[in-house]
This record gives structure tokens, C-alpha cells and sequence, in this order.
């Protein structure tokens, strides 16, 4: 939005919770993405040496991505035991595959592929959305909200996808070119810094508050 307006506390609640969510629902992905980076995908070639089994140029090499990914999990596995325990709930089985020093999670253990960590970043986070709604209205879900997007939009940012994932909510229909592809799009880490955009065509539909842009993207 290009004008400063005030939010009451729970309209900006529910912005960020929109974010939190889509951030979550990229999740997977983006930590299967950033780990390949690091874990390259290798066969072996009919003379016994090991190859690269893509013949697309290889992706540049990112040692950090492994840490990166690493402490993302951790605290996303930490959140979610978090959460069964103040829900009581149980948490999903895959919760303790998780590497630990010391009894604190580190991170994926050794043997995690790129596809295996998104799939236990999937089962997390369906975990999570499943019980959104009773997260949302405990008195840690802010803290929570912020921390999706502190963890994971800063990895986004760090290893970029193109093109980007389609999205799995159903996106409302634009009104100019009639896809279904309207949805917030936030320009920087500021929660207020939002707009209803086309992603076809990209029309910017034309918001007065905050309110407005949650009957868009809710």
C-alpha cells in the first residue's frame, strides 16, 4: 500500500498470520531448493567415477546453505513441540528425526537428502496449518507469527527460486485479465508494506485499508 494507515492489533495480527502462512506453505520447498545447492545429485558414470546426473549446468556451490536450512529446522522442530505441548496434542512421528547435540536440535542428521528435508519440512507444516486456528488465538501465536517470517523469508531472500512455486491457496480472480491469480504481495520485510496484485497480469486492485486487503487474500 503506498499510503501510511494505522492498524488496530488485530488487524495487523491477521496480516502477519497471512504472510506467516504463506511463508509456511513455501517452506518445503524453499529448504529442499537451498540444500541442493549444497548436496549436489550424483551418479555413477560406466567408467566407476561419480558424475553429476544432470546435464543442465550445475547450480552454484553454497556450503552456508547447509547451516542455513539446519537451524531452520531446528526451530521449526522446537515450534512444533512447542505447540503439541501447549495444545496438547501429539506431535507428528517425524519430529524426532532430527539431529541433537547436548539434547538441543541442530538440524537435519547427516543422511537427509534435498527431497527427504522438504518432505520432513512438509509434514511439519501440515502439522502446523492443521491447527492454525487454535494457534492463532493462543497467546504465543505473535511470537510465533514473527518467527516464521524472521526464519524462513530471511532464506528466501539468502537463495531465491525462479520460477516461484505455485501458490496452494486459491488466489481470487483478477478483474482485468480474469485469472485466478490474485494476492498479497509484500515488497520488504515491513508487514505493512503490502499490495493486492494480479500475478498474470500484475494489476495492483486498488486498497484504502488494511481491512480490505485481508477480504482479498482471506
Amino acid at each position: 500500500m503506498t499510503d501510511t494507515l494505522e492498524l488496530d492489533d488485530e488487524t495487523a495480527l491477521a496480516l502477519a498470520a497471512a504472510r506467516a502462512r504463506r511463508t509456511l506453505n513455501d517452506a518445503p520447498g524453499l529448504i529442499a531448493y537451498a540444500r541442493s545447492l549444497a548436496v549436489p545429485s550424483l551418479g555413477v558414470m560406466s567408467d566407476g567415477m561419480p558424475r553429476a546426473t544432470s546435464k543442465e549446468a550445475p547450480l552454484p556451490f553454497r556450503a552456508d546453505a547447509i547451516d542455513d536450512t539446519d537451524d531452520a529446522y531446528a526451530r521449526i522442530v522446537q515450534w512444533v513441540t512447542n505447540w503439541a505441548d501447549r495444545l496438547q496434542v501429539n506431535p507428528p512421528a517425524t519430529v524426532v528425526v532430527v539431529w541433537k547435540r547436548d539434547g538441543q536440535e541442530q538440524g537435519f542428521r547427516a543422511e537427509a537428502t534435498p527431497a527427504g528435508a522438504g518432505q520432513l519440512v512438509q509434514i511439519l507444516v501440515t502439522w502446523l496449518l492443521i491447527r492454525w486456528d487454535a494457534i492463532l488465538t493462543d497467546s504465543a501465536g505473535p511470537v510465533f507469527i514473527d518467527d516464521v517470517n524472521d526464519i524462513f523469508r530471511a532464506l528466501s531472500g539468502k537463495y531465491p527460486r525462479a520460477p516461484r512455486r505455485p501458490r496452494d491457496v486459491h488466489a481470487r480472480q483478477c478483474p482485468v485479465c480474469g485469472e485466478h491469480a490474485i494476492g498479497a504481495v509484500w515488497h520488504s520485510e515491513d508487514v505493512h508494506d503490502v499490495a493486492v496484485q494480479c500475478e498474470a497480469c500484475t494489476y495492483e486492485v486498488p486498497t484504502k485499508t488494511y481491512r480490505q486487503v485481508l477480504d482479498w487474500i482471506g
